[in-house]
């Protein structure tokens, strides 16, 4: 089996270079030959791997203006489109990961050639862009963004030979089982249940209320801002903290001045993927408000770190986190809900359940092994049908 992988180019954020890592190593095993075309990685980073190609793309512009966007996207698609014609004798099947199912020049020649193509839907690129591209283009708003994006979406996945999704309730949730049943669960990051563990036990935390993710308006980090105050009336013994970076951070800030909670508060801005998991071991609760997800890993990481997790219902998250049992779930992601919510969560009577609930369901589901065997599945079935 010879696979080409494609992931986001890269550019100033570190975002998504652990993830792309992690789906190298699940991939690895499972392939002669494996191609990787991104921007997040480096050849010391991967050490000394003979069965393993990478061509590196980087961003030209960073910033957020619209028109500028536009022309790296087209640009984007022109140099994928040529790195899948200049490796097409190396590979059998081209999966596209991480965001990437608005490139659709790439896609198209991949089909044209004959290739098998998997699109790996990590979340909705249409509900993102939404979000993320505020400024207006020619008196149009982010609504054109987030058509384009659904439009090049829905061409894709109607390309695609498979459609990989994080969990079973990520694939109603992302809408794929309207593409002909070509869609399989085996999408999800491996979680090292070895070194993300629990390395201090929940009785010896303080009250520290996290987030941990990209801060972006998808996320919902904002509301959970907004909810601070409210929480800090209802329980003055609680502290907040806030791992991240991303377009929302100065409004972050600027928000914590103007509500007086900024002493409360902790920002550390990105950290190594590696530290995530003691940032994870000082919590009581992590929150997370997203309004799009495909499978978080951060709360993965949480589970296996006994931290409950409160969460809203999006995406593949109740696959995680059922009610009480394994963590909490959000009705909606007001800040009124999550300052409710979060109270509930505090007094919750069973947490000593909760938290070893959802730490075997980790293992059981999300450790090394069983995500390689599900992803083993998929591609055998995805080179089966030419048999």
């Amino acid at each position: 089996m010879k696979i080409l992988l494609m992931t986001p180019p890269g550019g100033k954020s570190e975002s998504g270079k652990d993830v792309v890592l992690n789906f190298i190593e699940v991939l690895e095993p499972l392939c002669h030959e494996l191609l990787v075309i991104t921007g997040k990685l480096d050849k010391a980073t991967l050490g000394d791997k003979k069965s393993l190609t990478l061509v590196n793309i980087k961003k030209r512009y960073d910033g957020d203006n619209l028109l500028l966007l536009a022309l790296q996207h087209a640009w984007l698609e022109l140099r994928v489109a040529y790195q899948i014609l200049r490796f097409s004798r190396r590979f059998d099947i081209v999966i596209f990961y991480l965001g990437m199912g608005g490139l659709i020049l790439p896609a198209l020649i991949a089909k044209g050639l004959g290739k098998k193509v998997v699109f790996v839907a990590n979340g909705s690129l249409a509900q993102s862009a939404r979000k993320t591209y505020k400024r207006r283009l020619l008196g149009l708003g982010p609504a054109l963004f987030s058509r384009l994006f659904a439009l090049l979406e829905t061409i894709n996945y109607m390309l695609a030979d498979q459609l990989s999704a994080q969990s079973e309730r990520a694939i109603s949730f992302l809408g794929l089982d309207k593409y002909g049943g070509k869609y399989t669960v085996n999408g999800a990051m491996y979680i090292n249940t070895d070194s993300v563990t629990i390395k201090k036990q929940f009785k010896n935390r303080r009250n520290v209320i996290g987030y941990i993710g990209r801060l972006s308006e998808e996320k919902g980090v904002i509301n959970f801002v907004r909810a601070i105050p409210l929480l800090s009336k209802r329980r003055s013994d609680v502290e907040f903290l806030i791992v991240g970076d991303g377009p929302l951070k100065d409004e972050i800030v600027n928000e914590l001045k103007q509500n007086g909670c900024g002493e409360k508060v902790t920002i550390t801005g990105w950290v190594p993927a590696g530290e995530v998991p003691d940032y994870l071991n000082e919590l009581k609760l992590l929150v997370l408000p997203s309004e799009t997800e495909g499978l978080p890993a951060t709360i993965q990481q949480a589970m296996a770190c006994g931290t409950p997790v409160l969460a809203t219902p999006v995406g593949g998250v109740p696959d995680l986190i059922e009610d009480g049992k394994t963590g909490f779930l959000l009705g909606n992601n007001s800040p009124e809900c999550i300052a409710q919510n979060v109270s509930r969560a505090l007094q919750c009577p069973n947490l000593r359940e909760i938290i070893p609930n959802a730490r075997k369901l980790i293992e059981n589901e999300y450790a090394y092994e069983p995500i390689v065997a599900k992803c083993k599945v998929a591609l055998n079935k995805l080179t089966s049908e030419d048999r």
